[in-house]
């Protein structure tokens, strides 16, 4: 799907007023958006697992996740002006590491990507958010190294980096 269809697929999605028939159809597209970001995401969830062992050889965690649809329509309709094809937590992977100072180390082992498009980069922990979430946030788009990729291009993918107790937190609230 073109990126235009797949923005006015969100923007009928978050006011919920289509008809029955319109909103399988964009649930449909939606649905393939998401799924496309699976690819990309194996990608960054592989890097990132070698990395974390790099930095904390006593077993790291490292999961990866696509958005549930739910989440993506609850975030359309939450927040004005949000776009489908623009959404940066689509695709997502998570290290948790056993200090903050190891989430740090691994951080920083991202400054020397140059291989991914650098999109941004939130620390969570220096300036935690109001309700006391601590982690890192870098988020990446995608940049192929074969043609037959070119689908996946730009595709975002965001990363968090958390240490345990932080983990155990935010899983907690």
């Amino acid at each position: 799907n073109s990126k235009s269809r797949v923005d006015r697929a969100g923007e009928r999605l978050a006011k919920a007023e289509a008809s029955e028939e319109q909103r399988l159809l964009d649930v449909e597209v939606m649905n393939n958006w998401r799924a496309a970001h699976a690819y990309p995401l194996n990608v960054f969830q592989m890097t990132l697992r070698n990395r974390a062992w790099s930095v904390d050889s006593r077993s790291p965690n490292v999961v990866q996740r696509l958005k549930r649809a739910t989440s993506i329509e609850n975030k359309l309709g939450n927040i004005p002006g949000m776009k489908l094809s623009r959404m940066e937590d689509i695709g997502g992977c998570r290290a948790i590491v056993r200090l903050a100072k190891r989430v740090y180390t691994l951080a920083d082992l991202y400054k020397e990507e140059g291989y991914h498009e650098f999109v941004r980069r939130r620390d969570y922990i220096r300036e935690p958010k109001e309700d006391g979430y601590r982690s890192i946030h870098l988020v990446y788009k995608y940049v192929p190294t074969v043609d037959w990729l070119e689908a996946f291009r730009g595709l975002p993918v965001e990363i968090q980096l958390r240490s345990l107790p932080q983990h155990r937190w935010a899983t907690a609230v």
